[in-house]
């Protein structure tokens, strides 16, 4: 077998990014470099002499090699259709959501184990139990971020209010560890002194319920439908107070962020190395995190580079802290935040870390050692 013989194909997390969506840098789903990683990925195997497609062209026979190494990102819908064909490798299986949004994913590990050479996971078997995940082996889930450095000119601002929220309006159908609601009570909280700024998609509607449930679609969008139009459907919790701090929509949210001293930055929810990309997006522009997420988060990043909330029993401990900060001490949070960045502890996190568990994959899994056949693609 030689890299001639190989092609890869990548099933996406959603339809959106189907026929080659995934690798469109002018994808109108690219907020902010987030298809970085994937585009990476496209370059550098291609460089390497590997044509690389999404999964749907190998699925509907339009592309195929000798060779058809397949990975997933989270998709499980299909790769039993490929599983019988000698032609395929089914690589890596990605958990790329969280599971109190998609379980039917983690429920359904078990029987992936069977057919997947290799599953990636953002936490643990022990820490997944309650999905049957128990015995099961993972290898580490980081996930890829685009940048390494932070954004000089407003990582330099000077010229900064209290604090922000930047998130859009959402509420979770399951309460495992859930912080969709905490994100409120903290808005809530800081509004009563006139100190917080909510920007995002969707707080001037109900919250968009997210979450995997067995009621037809069908009903969903009629009562969606309802609520935007019935004033007795469209109140929700914290209705009042959303009103009061939200600033709009905003297409631009490191400037916003640059704009102020502290940031609510919350997970979607508390789990075991569950750590995505808001805190980095923090990060980027000098403004100091206020963060709650995975219980093992020191693991991953320096105490010393955000304010972790659970150093606080209550919120107005947390706001008598926010105002006992010396510029000094606030300087001190946005160059460790800053230094971590540059750090090799950092580096697990880079799209071109990410880039690199499909090639060694691609090599476990064919025996072909990848030599570069074109000018390497330019990353962080």
């Amino acid at each position: 077998m030689t890299v001639s013989d190989i092609s890869v194909f990548v099933d996406p997390v959603t339809r959106h990014f189907l026929a080659n969506e995934l690798f469109n840098p002018a994808s109108p789903y690219n907020f902010d470099d987030n298809l970085g990683a994937y585009i990476l990925l496209k370059q550098t195997l291609e460089s390497y002499g590997i044509e690389v497609n999404t999964a749907d062209y190998l699925l509907r026979n339009l592309k195929r090699n000798k060779v058809n190494v397949y990975f997933s990102l989270g998709m499980t819908a299909n790769y039993r259709a490929l599983a019988g064909r000698p032609d395929v490798i089914l690589s890596s299986f990605f958990t790329m959501e969280a599971p109190i949004v998609q379980p039917s994913s983690y429920r359904a590990l078990s029987a992936i184990s069977r057919h997947f050479r290799r599953i990636y996971c953002h936490s643990t078997p022990e820490a997944l139990a309650r999905y049957g995940c128990s015995g099961l082996t993972f290898a580490k889930l980081y996930i890829p971020y685009p940048y390494d450095s932070i954004v000089p000119q407003l990582w330099a601002n000077e010229t900064r209010s209290l604090l922000c929220m930047v998130n859009y309006n959402r509420l979770c159908r399951r309460s495992w560890h859930e912080l969709y609601t905490e994100r409120l009570r903290a808005v809530a909280y800081f509004a009563q002194f006139d100190e917080i700024d909510l920007y995002g998609f969707g707080w001037d509607q109900p919250p968009y319920v997210v979450g995997e449930t067995w009621i037809p679609g069908t009903l969903r969008r009629m009562y969606r439908s309802a609520q935007l139009k019935l004033p007795v459907l469209a109140r929700f919790p914290y209705r009042d107070v959303v009103q009061k701090v939200w600033r709009g929509e905003t297409n631009f949210k490191y400037e916003t962020q640059s704009k102020y001293t502290f940031t609510i930055c919350y997970e979607n929810m508390a789990l075991e190395g569950w750590l995505n990309e808001n805190i980095f997006d923090c990060f980027r522009v000098g403004t100091i995190p206020i963060y709650l997420g995975p219980p093992d988060v020191h693991d991953y990043i320096p105490e010393e580079c955000f304010i972790d909330k659970r150093k606080f029993e209550t919120y107005a401990d947390l706001r008598a802290y926010l105002h006992s900060l010396s510029a000094a001490d606030i300087r001190r949070y946005k160059e460790n935040a800053r230094d971590f960045l540059a750090s090799e502890k950092f580096q697990p996190f880079l799209s071109r870390s990410f880039v690199e568990l499909f090639s060694r994959a691609i090599e476990e899994d064919t025996g072909v050692t990848l030599h570069r056949t074109a000018p390497a693609a330019q990353d962080v």
